[in-house]
């Protein structure tokens, strides 16, 4: 049985954490969700129980149960680390290992870079690199995401959260797996028992308040430095 805590951060925003599993208490692992994600996921329970691990996680910002950002910030992928790290210090854990999948790959990068003394082992899956160093974004939406670089933030949220809500509202959360980047080469894995029904719970906690938490690491990731330089 999944518990959740609400951790109060320095800022007052609250946060939503996310213990998956109790494990002997030798090992804690946090997972860091995708974009779209939340918390409440994890990618095979199976395995965790038989590691014997402590799995946690953090709904981000506007995702699942947390709160989200003032509009007028930016949620960077430093300011994401920051709130992860001040968490592991509320709960007097650390050093952990830490794990992230796609955008959730560049906060565990993050916090393993801004806070090497809380982590001791990283591993990231489908994560994307910077683009000015590997160039992925094509280039009509390049283009798009340009045409917003500077304008303020609230500006920013509330057009991507505009686009982002009407396409919410066009299916059930089963087609919301496509906002996963998932394609063919993932049958298998979603075959596997409960796979998919973990992802599409995922989605639901994700959009709990709506495109908000989606929109901001949009915005945040794309439009503003990691805040780390990805060598370190």
């Amino acid at each position: 049985m999944q518990e959740i805590d609400l951790v109060t951060l320095g800022s007052g925003r609250r946060v939503a954490v996310r213990r998956l599993t109790r494990g002997d208490g030798r090992r804690t692992v946090v997972f860091c969700h995708p974009a779209p994600g939340a918390g409440n996921f994890d990618p095979n329970p199976e395995e965790t129980a038989k590691r014997e691990v402590t799995l946690i996680a953090v709904d981000r910002p506007g995702y699942g149960a947390s709160d989200p950002l003032p509009s007028d910030r930016w949620a960077t992928v430093a300011s994401a680390a920051d709130d992860l790290a001040e968490v592991l210090q509320e709960m007097q854990l650390g050093p952990v290992g830490v794990a992230g999948w796609s955008a959730g790959g560049r906060v565990a990068l993050a916090l393993a870079a801004r806070r090497p003394d809380l982590v001791d082992r990283v591993v990231i899956l489908a994560t994307p690199a910077p683009d000015e160093l590997v160039p992925w974004i094509p280039p009509e939406e390049k283009q798009g995401l340009d045409a917003m670089r500077d304008l303020p933030p609230e500006e920013v949220h509330a057009m991507l959260a505009g686009q982002l809500d009407e396409m919410l509202s066009q299916g059930p959360s089963e087609a919301r797996l496509a906002m996963l980047g998932t394609s063919p080469d993932d049958e298998e894995a979603l075959a596997m028992p409960g796979a998919a029904d973990r992802l599409v719970g995922m989605l639901d906690a994700a959009f709990a308040q709506g495109a908000t938490g989606l929109a901001a690491d949009l915005a945040g990731y794309t439009l503003r430095p990691w805040g780390f330089e990805p060598s370190q």
